[in-house]
């Protein structure tokens, strides 16, 4: 750009511009609430907001899953304690809710594959199809134990008796209903 600006295209402003004069002695009332805004709410609110932001820039604090310790089986609780049997129960429970995530991962991993591959699947697919029949597979096992472990728990705190629960562990599958016992 060059140092003098052409006159006729950039037209220079008026050399003398009047000046408004304030006809008024009060202040003019926007500046007033601006200012009174200014420092009634916005710095304080302002200089706690730096303040929690430094002090959680020095303890920095990330998020983990929770983690539980693995606890004794229902079968290694000893008689009448109750707080081993619960906490066998709620890790069994956990158990089943991650055993549950898995198969509905690997169901829709497959899904995702056959609608990817389309007529192609069963010979894409094989190996997630693999997968899958062995994740059914081994939740079912579960299953079946949990018809087992809930009648177990169930029968043991429903009646207190700990000879119920060693009959069930003892005796095949299919002995134990969700109702009780079946000699």
């Amino acid at each position: 750009m060059p140092d003098d600006p052409d006159l006729e295209v950039y037209k220079a402003p008026p050399s003398r511009t009047p000046v408004t004069e304030s006809t008024s002695a009060l202040p003019n009332p926007v500046t007033f609430i601006q200012t009174v805004f200014n420092y009634v709410i916005d710095a304080p609110v302002t200089f706690v907001r730096e303040w929690i932001e430094r002090q959680q820039a020095k303890n920095k604090s990330y998020y983990y899953h929770q983690k539980f310790r693995r606890v004794p089986d229902v079968s290694e609780c000893l008689e009448g304690d109750y707080l081993c049997f619960y906490e066998a129960e709620a890790q069994w429970r956990r158990d089943r809710l991650v055993d549950q995530q898995i198969v509905e991962i690997v169901r829709e991993r497959l899904g995702a594959c056959k609608q990817r591959e389309g007529p192609n699947q069963f010979q894409n697919c094989a190996k997630e199809a693999e997968q899958l029949a062995q994740v059914t597979k081994a939740y079912q096992e579960r299953c079946e134990y949990s018809s087992l472990y809930i009648c177990s728990v169930n029968s043991t705190w429903g009646k207190g008796g700990f000879k119920d629960l060693i009959f069930v562990l003892k005796f095949p599958l299919g002995k134990c209903c969700r109702s009780g016992l079946s000699a």
